[in-house]
This record gives C-alpha cells, structure tokens and sequence, in this order.
C-alpha cells in the first residue's frame, strides 16, 4: 500500500497548527463561554470523540457538532458568539 508521506506530515502540522491556536485563545480569554467553546473543539484535536467531548463538558452532542463544525469553516471566528434575541 503507496502512503503520501508528505500529506501525513502536512496534515499531522496543521492539527498541531490547529492546537497551539486554540489553547493560546484559551489562554487570552477571559469569557468562560468561549473557553468553553475553545476546549471542545481542542478535545476534537486531542482525539476525543464529540459522545465523550459532550459528557465533559456538560454539552448535547449536537452542540459539539456545531461548534468543531464552525471551527473548520471559519476559524477562531466561528466559534464566537452571535447575539441573542431574546
């Protein structure tokens, strides 16, 4: 079986690029929420399952879902909160 060695090593660098961005937010905030929201998308990176993400932080799983969803997407800038209505 061919492995692409450097695809591994490509991917293996932003998971930690991924990692290191995340826990320097954590570091910086000072809004638990979004510390909150920081640590569930870091336990993904970790390689925690969103069942076993959920039950730590006292999240539903489509919550966690949602929240490493947006990360992929956007960045720091998705998981921030959007103003509620009401």
């Amino acid at each position: 079986m061919w492995v692409n060695m450097s695809k591994i090593i490509e991917d293996a660098e932003l998971v930690q690029k991924n990692i290191d961005e995340l826990k320097l937010a954590m570091k910086n905030t000072k809004n638990i929420r979004m510390y909150k929201r920081y640590t569930v998308v870091l336990r993904h990176y970790e390689g925690y399952s969103n069942v076993q993400i959920a039950e730590m932080v006292s999240l539903e799983k489509h919550a966690v879902s949602k929240y490493i969803k947006n990360y992929r997407n956007n960045g720091l800038l998705g998981l921030e909160m959007k103003y509620s209505t009401g």
